[in-house]
């Protein structure tokens, strides 16, 4: 099979929530319309009993994306079937919008927001993985 690129699209509807082609025009499962949802990219792969799927952000990208991984199949490196994404740990990303704060805060709030990173955050979360936060969570 090899490579290929593919819209899909997620239905709306929050107890279908069904994946499909990108060119439907309604859902397959449920009926919604799924016209203005929004649509992703996805570059499929399939080698040597291996299949992986990567969503990628738009066409013109998935097409790169795809392009690449053909070429180093053609190689015969296997190893970007096995990439994981890097994960930064929660002070890398507290650094991160720290430094961004700078540049829209005054410097009384970005003391503040610092001092309570240290006291608070940091000491608990620093070193896990960030990942997405929910109210939730």
């Amino acid at each position: 099979m090899g490579v290929r690129v593919r819209e899909m699209v997620t239905c709306p509807q929050p107890k279908c929530r069904y994946q499909q082609a990108g060119e439907n025009e309604e859902c397959k499962k449920c009926g919604k319309s799924l016209k203005g949802v929004k649509r992703k990219w996805y570059v499929y792969t399939a080698h040597g009993g291996k299949r992986k799927a990567k969503c990628v952000g738009s066409e013109n990208a998935a097409r790169k994306v795809a392009d690449k991984v053909q070429a180093k199949l053609s190689l015969d490196d296997f190893g970007i079937l096995d990439e994981k994404p890097v994960v930064p740990t929660v002070e890398e990303v507290g650094k991160k919008w720290l430094d961004y704060i700078r540049s829209v805060r005054r410097e009384t709030t970005v003391e503040r927001y610092e001092n309570a990173m240290d006291l608070h955050v940091l000491p608990r979360f620093g070193e896990e993985k960030a990942r997405r936060f929910d109210q939730e969570a």
